[in-house]
């Protein structure tokens, strides 16, 4: 048998057995029935994206604990954590922790599944109840010479014990409800509120093909000669909306929705947000998930990362996304990798001339000032070693570090020196007095109660030119100065096309009475998408 007439085969062979298990007969002449086809399957055609993605985190986001997989070293090793000594050691060709359980009390659990694999490693133990919980003792999977090869708490400063929701026993390290539907492909946690247990099963415990691209089924079958198949078969739209061309930026007037279809597949792991139902990427990200706004404590008064937020709450402020950048117009889809390193990724669109001189970032080519994301995308760590930018990519402002508090990306690097040396600085080069980023002064008075601001708030809310993050954040701000005016902007608001506005000024309405309350809300209630019904059924559950 020829090699052409073999690969359908092998297609429609994989294309079956994921309909047995996933998927009814379709109607004669209908389009086949969406199944999971399986990673493998993809490879048969897709063998270079295959090869990329076994290079990516995506592949090892969650695997069974084997020789091949787990990174920590089980050599009989101690841990103390305030006085409680675990031991990692190997039995029998498995792995297992001697540690504190649920009551305090030592026990030996055998791991189940490696949880990550840089820059540290987690470990998943399964529980009878199905539940799968993740040790809070992790591995420092970085090189040595970086202060890795070693275990370490995640929370290192305090101690947490078996009385505490955050111990590894607890509700928070609960694997099936707080991480698993981002690292497994096509999971359905399935707890029964009656047993207070899961029945959790999954497609492939990894990010594969299908976690991002969908059921492959209907793909095998354009690829078997269904050609009338819309899309090739795929059912979400995951390319750039753009991509410089010889020099040219063909930039779109307009995006197709408030988030691009790859912006949302992204978004339902890289945010922080709620999840609503039953994670599906050819569903809408807003029937699926509500997006965090940027609360005081998650996020600074200027829009910078606090807390862990997973990237997307701060690519919504920047110019980039305004001007419809998608992830993969930096990142490789299949390694998840930078497509090119240094400032090269950033010169794609800006001009060397004008960007990569001296008189732009203000240091000597080619050390790690004139980096474009050491100033304009600054980082934090979390988890003790993971470190993450911000990525609303913004002009470092170290005037509002003076005047508000807010971190700035100068004295990250320069830290022998104080923020109002970086903002004299600035001010001699710029000229600038006054924070770059207005909504830092307008946030911090709001959440310091001063309503003298509330006017300004609400023009900010009204300012379209405005990221829709940043003026939902201004909506849901000015709640804590309820008028007749703050009325009339969240009724204009309610109207907007965009939900993030709309959630937005929901959330701003839960200082006024029931009655009033419900006037305002109720043509939401039949609202077309999820996440902004749920939201006013939220704001009406005392009426």
């Amino acid at each position: 048998m020829s090699k052409h007439k073999l690969l359908p085969m092998v297609l429609v062979c994989a294309a079956l057995v994921g309909a047995v298990f996933f998927a009814t007969r379709p109607r004669d002449g209908a389009p086949p029935a969406l199944a999971y086809v399986g990673t493998p399957a993809c490879a048969v055609c897709h063998s270079q994206a295959y090869q990329n993605w076994l290079q990516s985190d995506h592949r090892h986001a969650m695997e069974k604990a084997t020789n091949q997989s787990v990174l920590g070293d089980f050599s009989n090793i101690s841990f103390d954590y305030f006085g409680t000594t675990s031991r990692f050691f190997r039995r029998d060709g498995k792995y297992y922790v001697q540690t504190d359980n649920a009551q305090g009390q030592l026990q030996t659990f055998e791991i189940a599944y490696t949880f990550g694999h840089y820059p540290l490693q987690q470990y998943l133990i399964a529980f009878p109840d199905g539940r799968l919980q993740a040790l809070s003792i992790s591995w420092d999977s970085r090189p040595a010479v970086q202060g890795g090869q070693r275990w370490f708490d995640l929370y290192p400063d305090q101690k947490i014990t078996h009385e505490d929701a955050l111990h590894w026993t607890g509700a928070f390290q609960n694997w099936n409800s707080r991480c698993a539907s981002c690292h497994a492909t096509h999971l359905v946690k399935n707890y029964s509120p009656l047993t207070d247990r899961y029945d959790t099963h999954w497609q492939e415990i990894a990010v594969g093909c299908e976690a991002c691209h969908g059921p492959g089924s209907q793909h095998v079958a354009w690829a078997n000669g269904k050609d009338s198949l819309p899309n090739r078969g795929l059912v979400t739209h995951l390319g750039r909306l753009w991509e410089p061309h010889g020099g040219q930026l063909p930039i779109p007037k307009l995006a197709d929705t408030p988030l691009s279809g790859q912006l949302q597949v992204c978004a339902g792991c890289h945010s922080r947000r709620a999840e609503l139902q039953q994670p599906d990427v050819t569903q809408s990200f807003f029937d699926s998930y509500s997006i965090s706004p940027l609360l005081d404590g998650r996020y600074f008064a200027d829009g910078q990362m606090r807390e862990e937020v997973y990237v997307t709450g701060s690519f919504l402020q920047s110019r980039m996304h305004a001007n419809h950048v998608s992830c993969t117009n930096c990142h490789d889809p299949h390694t998840g990798k930078l497509r090119l390193s240094g400032n090269s990724l950033c010169l794609q669109c800006h001009r060397a001339q004008q960007f990569q001189t001296e008189a732009h970032f203000f240091h000597k080519p080619d050390s790690s000032g004139s980096q474009c994301v050491n100033c304009h995308m600054p980082q934090r760590t979390y988890m003790g070693v993971d470190v993450r930018r911000d990525h609303s990519i913004r002009v470092p402002d170290p005037i509002a570090s003076v005047q508000y508090g807010v971190p700035n990306s100068c004295t990250q690097c320069h830290r022998d020196k104080s923020d109002k040396w970086a903002a004299e600085f600035i001010t001699k080069r710029t000229g600038r007095t006054q924070p770059y980023y207005s909504q830092t002064a307008l946030f911090s008075a709001a959440r310091k109660a001063e309503a003298s601001v509330a006017p300004t708030l609400l023009e900010y809310a009204e300012d379209v030119s405005r990221p829709a993050i940043l003026r939902a954040t201004a909506l849901l701000e000015s709640g804590r100065f309820s008028s007749s005016e703050q009325l009339r902007v969240m009724d204009a608001a309610l109207r907007s096309r965009d939900p993030i506005i709309r959630l937005g000024a929901i959330s701003a309405l839960g200082g006024i009475g029931p009655a009033e309350r419900l006037k305002h809300l109720q043509p939401l209630v039949a609202d077309p998408v999820k996440s902004v019904r749920l939201a006013v059924a939220q704001q009406l559950a005392d009426v």
